[in-house]
């Protein structure tokens, strides 16, 4: 069941992302609620090691594509 829940939230947080990288979301905010929510859920142990690095790995990557966006508008 548990892992089951941590498939649910991996494919949860990859969707959410793709609608922030298409404008529809704030970035900046959203980006602060995903680590927000990571951080708790780890403090918790409700996720897997697995989810928790395959989640990691994608907000590493969205927080960069933001600054290469940013440096490009400024």
């Amino acid at each position: 069941m548990r892992d089951n829940l941590n498939v649910h939230f991996v494919l949860a947080l990859k969707l959410m992302l793709c609608w922030v990288m298409r404008g529809l979301l704030c970035n900046c905010r959203a980006i602060s609620m995903a680590t927000e929510s990571m951080n708790r859920l780890k403090r918790a142990n409700s996720l897997s090691q697995k989810a928790l690095a395959v989640i990691e790995r994608l907000l590493k990557l969205f927080k960069a594509g933001l600054r290469q966006t940013i440096s490009r508008v400024s």
